[in-house]
């Protein structure tokens, strides 16, 4: 996800006088400073958003989430969130299995996956398995292959993280007010 300002956008327009008071460094700057604080209070609100709409631990998100404030470099300013990795092993989610299969708290909700196992009975997760939740590839015993969650790239780009995020840049204008207002003198 990236938000740029380019030098016609409508922020740049509003500030025409107080840019040409400035000069174009400092404005860049003040630019900068603005979009870096909005992107960080973005980040947060992304990170949360896409906690709720995953479940996936803090821990991991904070891991496989990063923010990259404004490059000064090229035309624009870039303020970017970006996430990294693949989908999540269903281990993360704190399985629990029944008769019936496994179930975890995945995308929200308690889901249950019909026919997965972490081990030969119910209660009993077994060592070689490492904890994952497993379902048969046909009706022999083997092969068996790991179950997989969300993953944090392609959850963060719809529903509600894609909407937090477009939505939380609706402070910019003020906040390069208040920077353009710290670089003036007097």
């Amino acid at each position: 996800m990236r938000l740029e300002l380019h030098p016609a956008d409508d922020v740049l327009v509003r500030f025409t006088q107080s840019v040409e008071q400035l000069g174009a460094g400092k404005a860049r700057v003040a630019m900068a400073r603005a979009l870096n604080h909005e992107g960080r209070k973005t980040f947060t609100l992304v990170k949360r958003t896409l906690g709720k709409q995953t479940s996936a631990p803090a821990a991991i998100i904070a891991s496989q989430v990063r923010y990259r404030q404004p490059s000064q470099k090229g035309e624009a300013l870039q303020a970017e969130i970006r996430a990294t990795g693949s989908e999540l092993p269903l281990k993360d989610f704190k399985p629990r299995q029944f008769k019936a299969g496994t179930r975890a708290r995945v995308w929200g909700r308690l889901q249950s996956f019909p026919g997965t196992f972490m081990g030969p009975r119910p209660g009993v997760v077994a060592a070689g398995l490492r904890g994952h939740v497993w379902v048969r590839g046909g009706a022999d015993r083997l092969p068996i292959e790991v179950v997989f969650g969300p993953s944090l790239p392609k959850e963060m780009v719809k529903d509600a993280t894609a909407e937090a995020f477009t939505s939380s840049f609706a402070g910019l204008a003020d906040r390069v007010t208040h920077e353009v207002g710290r670089l003036l003198p007097g």
